[in-house]
């Protein structure tokens, strides 16, 4: 990959509590790579109308350095691909893809723990829809952000297919690293390198780090991982089947 000054190599656009920012540490550590002046910036989901200049005052001048940032809520957002690919053509997007029970579990007790969350997770399940009914019609003005759609979506975060069409209509494929976060979970140095390999960086001396964002929390009730498992069986064959291989959730 061409280093070129200033300019956003790459960008990590999901998803929530799937071990982005873990990777984003990894990035960071890397002789070869410039971190922003933070990680997630929300520019092509939240702040948008400020202009690519003020997205790019956020990125450090290094020659022969690479430069990219972390903001999950990219893959979800409706209007961020297009965005994306308009502006930054040449970038290179990594995703984390999680099992989608785990990861609407794991994003429920963030909610719980940052306090936007007063129902129990079998509760918002059910309130998710009603809550979030309308607010993706009203994104698309390109002119409103919605916490409910942002935190919310417990479900609808976890239909990867849909999410990944959204982008392969603007990307090609060899433009994209899409990541299993277990993978990552159990294996981080091996999902790393493959990472560096996707960014053309040097992967010598590679140590493990913490994970970051970590979150303890009760084991989900049995009952409920099973219905939610089999509300997301077909939308994850689909999302074999658009990958060509199967993640086994």
């Amino acid at each position: 990959m061409s280093k070129e000054t200033g300019y956003q190599n790459y960008i990590i656009i999901g998803t929530q509590r799937e071990g982005t920012t873990t990777l984003f540490h990894y990035l960071s550590e890397n002789q070869s790579v410039s971190n922003p002046a933070k990680k997630e910036l929300h520019f092509f989901s939240e702040n948008y109308e400020k202009g690519l200049s003020w997205y790019r005052n956020h990125f450090p001048i290094k020659r022969n350095r690479i430069t990219g940032e972390s903001t999950p809520y990219y893959l979800y957002h409706p209007l961020c691909a297009e965005r994306i690919s308009r502006d930054l053509p040449d970038v290179r997007l990594i995703v984390m893809l999680r099992n989608p029970v785990s990861r609407a579990y794991s994003n429920y007790w963030l909610q719980v723990n940052q306090g936007h969350e007063p129902l129990s997770f079998e509760e918002a399940i059910k309130a998710a829809e009603k809550r979030t009914a309308e607010e993706e019609k009203i994104l698309r003005d390109g002119n409103y952000n919605s916490l409910p759609h942002r935190s919310y979506s417990y479900l609808a975060r976890g239909l990867w297919a849909s999410q990944l069409e959204r982008y392969f209509k603007y990307f090609n494929k060899e433009k994209m690293l899409i990541l299993k976060s277990e993978d990552f979970f159990h294996e981080p140095i091996s999902i790393v390198m493959k990472t560096f390999d996707f960014l053309d960086l040097p992967t010598k001396d590679l140590k493990p780090i913490r994970q970051h964002n970590t979150i303890d929390y009760p084991k989900m009730n049995e009952e409920t991982k099973q219905k939610l498992s089999e509300y997301f069986r077909p939308y994850n064959e689909k999302l074999y089947s658009l990958l060509g291989f199967d993640f086994q959730w």
